[in-house]
């Protein structure tokens, strides 16, 4: 059912897809034939395997995102072996970029939804 509170010609969002254009959709469409492609490109056309370092403490839905995205890796050719680390143990070593070759993480913002509501309505965090 759409938003009673959003325009008509906002109802896949505010701003047009970007991913129905066509350079929208060659930067962030699925292409797994390209993906083997360039690995193939760069020397590695049977793929490779790598460590990729993450930690569990963001969020379920984080979580939920790194698999999709490691089964997009392991599709193209690249097997990535995850390892785990406890939430503090890794923000203190990625941040000054001691991993051992591919570490994972949020990009920018924060895991948090609305950060201004954090303070008032979670105890823990005043």
């Amino acid at each position: 059912m759409p938003n009673p509170a959003s325009p008509p010609r906002y109802a896949s969002g505010p701003f047009p897809s970007i991913s129905s254009r066509p350079l929208g959709r060659r930067i962030y469409g699925r292409d797994v034939a390209e993906a083997k492609r360039l690995l193939a490109e760069a020397g590695f056309s049977a793929g490779f395997k790598t460590p990729v370092e993450a930690t569990m403490g963001w969020s379920p839905d984080y979580v939920d995102e790194l698999q999709v995205t490691m089964q997009s890796w392991k599709e193209a050719g690249i097997d990535a072996e995850l390892k785990n680390k406890e939430f503090g143990a890794f923000v203190s070593t990625t941040i000054f970029g001691k991993f051992d070759k591919l570490m994972h993480s949020l990009r920018g913002g924060s895991p948090i939804a609305d950060v201004s509501l954090q303070v008032t309505h979670v105890p823990a965090s005043r």
